[in-house]
């Protein structure tokens, strides 16, 4: 298991059935989930999970819904359920809480790509650079699309 130490916080990227063994179809997309400890973020919740999809059709997944045309990938971040399984959440499974803090779609040239980007991500949230929970904080969000979108 990969993990991330940094100022703000730590994580790890979560290890992930085979596409084809997962139980929720529209998951097959997931290229790689993390699950973070970043205190301070919120008063009530430290945990957060980011994700990475590819928004390829396919025929046994509910269709992409792109924000623009060029798309092919996506990266979401949300909070955790404070009330979830420590135990389960540490083990890689999670429980996000909506709606979703960041939502950011963006141009990969591929999956590999795609993940180096929500891997640099991450390293910016642990490193305290960016909010995992943006509400509130003007610019935030803007700001973390823009980091994504750039390819970091």
């Amino acid at each position: 298991m990969k993990t991330y130490e940094g100022r703000a916080g730590r994580g790890f990227r979560a290890e992930l059935l085979p596409a084809d063994d997962r139980p929720n179809v529209d998951s097959i997309a997931c290229l790689g989930r993390w699950n973070l400890y970043l205190p301070g973020q919120h008063p009530f919740w430290t945990r957060f999970t980011l994700g990475v999809v590819h928004l390829r059709d396919s025929k046994s997944m509910t269709p992409a819904k792109k924000h623009f045309p060029e798309a092919t990938h996506e990266i979401d971040v949300f909070a955790v359920d404070p009330t979830f399984s420590e135990d389960l959440f540490a083990s890689g499974s999670t429980a996000p809480l909506e709606p979703v803090n960041h939502c950011v779609q963006f141009v990969a040239k591929d999956d590999r790509e795609a993940v180096l980007v929500a891997e640099k991500m991450v390293r910016r949230l642990v490193d305290g650079l960016e909010f995992a929970e943006p509400s509130g904080i003007r610019g935030a969000r803007e700001l973390f699309a823009a980091k994504v979108r750039e390819g970091i």
